[in-house]
């Protein structure tokens, strides 16, 4: 499952990320299997498949004006020159995350439970790190402008390819908050 969490001023977590870009590797972690219960796996269920529509209306629009590819390429080195400021060590650390990545999967493949959760400890410790620096970044006010502007003109092309659009939003934002109040 991909649930990744982006924070926005005044824009929900994962719609953010889900309608600007991911950025590699920083809020996904090694696939752990989890179960959850019946009416918590139907909603993790739905958010996958709205964020999928959404993913794919995305495509779609971006595919369509060279104009918002060029500007969602603008806004990805404003977002990446920021964290680069608000967290030096951003390169390293994101290196890093993507080696741990390799790291757990060995130790869960060698059945070495001891490292695998030596590995996740390091890796959380530099997923908040990271997160953090996402945080601070996108509430900047020359990055929080930029995106707004740009999620707007998103929305409008990915609104003409289905008008339903904003309604997916919508939803997709009610189960994000809805999964963050009974997760945690």
């Amino acid at each position: 499952m991909r649930h990744s969490a982006t924070a926005l001023r005044g824009g929900t977590l994962a719609l953010a990320a889900t309608l600007l870009f991911a950025l590699p590797g920083v809020a996904q972690g090694p696939p752990m299997a989890q179960q959850f219960p019946p009416e918590v796996q139907a909603m993790l269920d739905e958010l996958d498949e709205t964020q999928d529509r959404l993913e794919e209306l995305q495509g779609r629009a971006l595919a369509g004006s060279e104009a918002l590819q060029a500007e969602q390429s603008r806004i990805q080195e404003l977002v990446e020159s920021t964290l680069r400021i608000v967290e030096p060590e951003y390169e390293a650390l994101v290196t890093r995350f993507g080696e741990l990545q390799q790291e757990a999967a060995s130790a869960q493949q060698a059945e070495d439970m001891a490292a695998f959760q030596n590995v996740m400890n390091e890796a959380q410790t530099i997923q908040m790190r990271l997160q953090t620096a996402q945080v601070q970044a996108f509430e900047r006010d020359d990055v929080d402008a930029a995106v707004s502007t740009y999620r707007e003109r998103l929305v409008d092309e990915m609104t003409k390819l289905d008008p339903e659009a904003p309604q997916l939003m919508d939803r997709m934002e009610e189960l994000v908050e809805r999964l963050e109040d009974i997760m945690g």
